[in-house]
């Protein structure tokens, strides 16, 4: 179920009845919530849930002989992992590994014929399994215990709101929430309205508006050129950002709705001086999953300056191949593994996050590292969001400054849709809250509601379009 599909209202409201009527029989509400998530991922693919109970099932037992056995504990976690990544792998890069196979062989004039499975992408594959991961990890770590309850576990794994497209959660932040009664405060029901309503906007409002411009020149991409290619690519650095940061809010709400904290996700990215201040904002989750279960394995910045280049290119690189099964995907990591490598070159300065104003001149050098890192970072959503090299090449070489019929009303309409985003981006860098609008005056918290629905009745794409991350 889509979130922003009228299906999913009358489930959540449905289980939000049912959740409730347990009052403080929270394991009574683990097992509503439990089988609400299973009903929930098999509305999409019931074939595929064998799937999420198979690996929570062998996580599960990895956890439990990782913590029996300590003088084992390594090959057991190794065993998770192997089998979790080769699920993975399967059903989500087969297809991609067994065509490039065929398109190297055939630069020789070879003709090979592989087994097709013409795999199905199981929806969410790529967050549950990396979630489910971190249980036996984090047992390993020491940093949870075994959960003797398995239907607990199983809850964490395929909880409805993080199935699909995150916050990437963990074992260790998520299990002790769920092994202990909540507290459904009068602030965490304000803080989750607030969230569902400004991810409802961002979503329907935003992200699918600026879609249309992305669209129309992705899609037929030969037919132009100059301003409007620009304009395509700075429409998807909006649409992608309010996208993903409108399903993480609508997910964030609707866990603080069962008394539930998930991590916070994204943090006012674009205004980031660095690659370090960037991924410590954007998909927070997802980047501090690979620093952690990635990078410091590998060796973090322990083994000297080369090691440490060459550990977060590798990192980079398979952060983009988490994204999907594509070049250009591996192109975008790559793309972003180089500028963490680049700016580290600089010490401190390339990874500061100062941003004390000490004169003019500190105002401009503030204003300049910001807008470098914007130009970086949009640079690379080009590459992410082509399909194909000759797509990417044809959008690059032929950027320019040339208009056309279209070039104003793209102009006007992506400074529009891009507004709203804008100011409560501005609010939430000086009040340092990205709910702040929950707590203020509770009739100026209505006027804000007010506005944020009248816009979603008025403006929102009237299609429903599915979330770009759900097919990661």
């Amino acid at each position: 179920m889509i979130f922003t599909s009228w299906q999913f209202a009358i489930f959540l409201l449905v289980v939000l009845v049912g959740y409730f009527s347990l009052y403080r029989k929270w394991r009574w509400q683990n097992i509503l919530l439990l089988v609400a998530s299973y009903v929930s991922y098999a509305y999409w693919d019931w074939r595929f849930l064998g799937l999420v109970i198979g690996i929570t099932v062998v996580n599960y037992i990895a956890g439990w002989a990782v913590s029996r056995h300590p003088m084992k504990k390594r090959l057991w976690l190794s065993l998770a992992i192997i089998f979790s990544i080769l699920a993975l792998g399967i059903f989500k890069y087969f297809n991609f590994f067994e065509d490039s196979l065929v398109e190297l062989f055939s630069l020789f004039g070879l003709n090979i014929d592989l087994i097709s499975l013409k795999l199905i992408l199981p929806l969410g594959i790529s967050y549950f399994t990396f979630m489910a991961i971190t249980y036996p990890f984090d047992i390993y770590r020491d940093r949870l215990q075994h959960t003797r309850n398995i239907l607990d576990y199983a809850l964490f794994v395929s909880f409805f709101p993080t199935l699909v497209s995150g916050p990437l959660e963990r074992a260790a932040h998520m299990l002790p929430q769920f092994q202990s009664l909540r507290q459904v405060t009068s602030d965490k029901i304000n803080e989750g309205l607030w969230l569902i309503a400004w991810g409802f906007f961002q979503k329907i409002v935003i992200a699918d508006s600026v879609g249309l411009i992305v669209n129309q020149v992705y899609n037929n991409y030969t037919e132009f050129y100059g301003m409007d290619i620009i304009i395509a690519v700075l429409a998807y650095t909006v649409q992608i950002l309010a996208d993903l940061g409108g399903y993480t809010d609508i997910a964030r709400g609707v866990a603080r709705l069962f008394g539930f904290d998930l991590f916070l996700n994204f943090n006012v990215p674009y205004i980031a001086l660095n690659p370090s201040d960037f991924w410590s904002r954007w998909h927070i989750s997802m980047s501090q999953w690979f620093r952690d279960y990635l990078y410091i394995p590998l060796g973090g910045n322990r083994k000297g300056k080369f090691r440490t280049s060459l550990n977060l290119f590798i990192t980079m690189v398979l952060v983009g191949l988490w994204h999907g099964a594509s070049w250009t995907f591996i192109i975008w990591g790559a793309w972003h593994g180089l500028l963490q490598v680049v700016y580290r070159q600089f010490g401190e300065r390339g990874r500061s996050t100062d941003r004390t104003i000490h004169g003019w001149w500190s105002l401009v050098s503030l204003v300049m590292r910001t807008g470098l890192m914007l130009i970086l970072v949009i640079a690379g959503w080009a590459v992410f969001r082509a399909t194909s090299f000759e797509q990417l090449a044809y959008l690059y070489t032929n950027m320019g400054f040339e208009t056309s019929s279209i070039t104003l009303n793209s102009i006007w309409s992506l400074f529009c849709f891009t507004l709203p985003l804008i100011i409560v981006q501005i609010f939430q860098i000086k009040t340092n809250s990205p709910v702040y609008v929950a707590r203020i005056n509770p009739w100026l918290r209505g006027l804000v509601f007010g506005v944020v629905i009248v816009g979603i009745i008025v403006f929102s794409q009237r299609e429903v379009a599915r979330f770009i991350y759900q097919g990661f």
